[in-house]
């Protein structure tokens, strides 16, 4: 058996690799505005000996009929027939990856996706590989060695952790591409990776330490500089228990999101009608004009709360140094509605769980080898000092000098939601402002670009218009060469998309924001323009 793990290559030379395979192949067929290839349905059974390095394929079915029923949880339907791949990397002695790939038995676009996981990961992210896979993409993901989902003992496991970090999803591009050379014999003439949240972090992993592996990235909501993020999650839920009455109840978040909106929209150029703002750096609004003057009621905070929120809007420091450790929350994401987490989370107010699902576990068991840790025990210098040094090296992907991936022909679309209750988005326009810094604004355009997406909370919902489709931008960009000027994204009827579309609003490339022309609809994308916002320029 021969075993494979080649070095691709990207761009035009893949083209002719993959050109010179069509004139000898009758699966081949190209169109002037489209290639489609078929593999062979009985050639996906063999693909159970297929030799890959440190990896053992478990699985080689060809699943038919428009319907794949997972292992656990609902069955998946409308599917092309499709071959499926399941296999294990073990690149270290406790490693296990597992993964799987999908491939077209017909209408194969030529094209790769691998799709990002979430969280502590722990399982095959089925749901993402189901839109990619009935677009005609190869696709694959991982479960970035962290299965049984829910669990938490690997984290014991430095080993573990670097594959969680950044080794599953390297180790399952490379796999995962030898194993669409195999079935369609010639290589995909282009690979993308497109993750949120943990994806958005596996996708700047990828950028920084992997960048010949995809020949274009989306991040959502990158979770990249992630123990510094991990730092903010324990900072949030500090600051609404150290200041006495520092709780805030949901009524008063109410208030507080109703007052920041009402101060604040249209400094933004935004439209009175949103209920969300165009642009939060416009505002600044101060807690402190609705403290209460005597006793506390419901229409006003108390000294603690006002007091908390501050600390919330300026972010996690060091007490002895005050440097600054991660941006502090946005203003207008205080209590969005319909967001991701529904009526679990309240805005800020999770202290009593799910923005301690992260830092609790991974800090507390990787860094302090407690799974009992008391998270307010943290320290923000001498412990976040001894995370850094620990875990920065793995976890975190912050290094603006993306030349590498820039060199070969990549390109990068990062997109954040500004009303993300999780993580600032202030720190996706720090780290691409640090990128233009290092290649200038103009020539960072032309292989990067970030779009703030107003209204929107982690990775989808809020009360903005929060559905789009960045991979097709980034496919036109990568294939034909044409930069996304703007994202058209959907506002449908309570962020349900078979419900009716409430608006449509352009995504515009950061420092542009989205401006109402002043003619026709404001629920129709069509009349809104992007432009630089005049008053902020001298900032960005």
């Amino acid at each position: 058996m021969i075993n494979i793990r080649p070095k691709w290559t990207s761009g035009s030379s893949r083209l002719i690799r993959l050109l010179s395979g069509c004139a000898i192949s009758a699966a081949c067929v190209l169109t002037p505005s489209a290639m489609s290839w078929a593999g062979k349905a009985e050639s996906c059974d063999g693909l159970r000996t297929l030799s890959l390095a440190d990896t053992t394929i478990t699985a080689a079915e060809l699943v038919s009929g428009g319907t794949f029923q997972p292992a656990s949880g609902t069955p998946i339907t409308r599917l092309p027939d499709f071959c499926r791949i399941a296999g294990t990397s073990s690149p270290t002695p406790t490693s296990k990856i597992n993964f799987e790939v999908w491939l077209p038995v017909s209408g194969w676009n030529g094209k790769y996706q691998q799709v990002g996981n979430g969280g502590l990961a722990g399982s095959i992210q089925y749901a993402a590989m189901t839109p990619p896979l009935q677009q005609g993409y190869a696709t694959s993901s991982t479960d970035d060695g962290t299965a049984p989902s829910g669990q938490t003992d690997w984290l014991n496991d430095i080993e573990k952790v670097k594959d969680w970090g950044y080794r599953a999803v390297h180790e399952t591009a490379q796999n995962g591409r030898a194993i669409v050379e195999a079935f369609y014999n010639r290589p995909a003439q282009f690979a993308y990776f497109s993750g949120c949240s943990k994806g958005g972090h596996e996708a700047m992993m990828e950028l920084q330490r992997f960048p010949e592996d995809f020949d274009g990235i989306v991040g959502g909501d990158p979770a990249s500089d992630l123990t510094h993020l991990l730092a903010q999650q324990l900072w949030n839920p500090r600051a609404l228990l150290d200041d006495s009455g520092g709780l805030i109840p949901q009524n008063k978040l109410t208030l507080l999101h109703n007052a920041v909106l009402s101060s604040c929209i249209g400094l933004d150029k935004g439209l009175s009608t949103d209920g969300f703002l165009n642009d939060p750096r416009d505002c600044h609004f101060d807690p402190a004009v609705l403290q209460c003057s005597g006793a506390d009621t419901p229409d006003c905070l108390t000294a603690g709360q006002v007091a908390a929120l501050n600390e919330i809007y300026q972010g996690p420091r060091n007490p002895r140094t005050h440097e600054q450790i991660f941006p502090g929350m946005p203003r207008g994401g205080e209590a969005p509605p319909g967001n991701l987490l529904g009526g679990l989370v309240h805005g800020w107010q999770t202290y009593n769980g799910l923005q301690l699902l992260f830092p609790q576990p991974v800090l507390g068991i990787t860094v302090f080898h407690d799974p009992n840790w008391d998270w307010t025990t943290f320290d923000f210098d001498a412990d976040m000092t001894k995370v850094d040094e620990m875990l920065a090296p793995i976890l975190n992907a912050t290094d603006p000098n993306i030349a590498p991936f820039k060199s070969h022909g990549g390109k990068l679309i990062i997109y954040s939601g500004w009303d993300d209750p999780f993580y600032s988005g202030y720190r996706h326009v720090n780290y691409y402002k640090a990128i233009a810094r290092l290649f200038g604004a103009r020539a960072t355009q032309q292989f990067a670009r970030l779009f703030m997406v107003p209204g929107m909370g982690h990775c989808t919902d809020g009360p903005g218009p929060n559905t789009f489709d960045p991979v097709a931008a980034l496919a036109n960009w990568v294939e034909h060469g044409v930069a996304p000027a703007q994202i058209v994204a959907t506002k449908h009827q309570d962020n349900d998309t078979t419900k009716p579309v409430e608006m449509t609003r352009p995504l515009c490339p950061f420092p542009q924001i989205a401006v109402y022309d002043g003619t026709g609809s404001t629920t129709d994308a069509g009349n809104f323009k992007c432009i630089v916002d005049k008053d902020l320029r001298a900032q960005n």
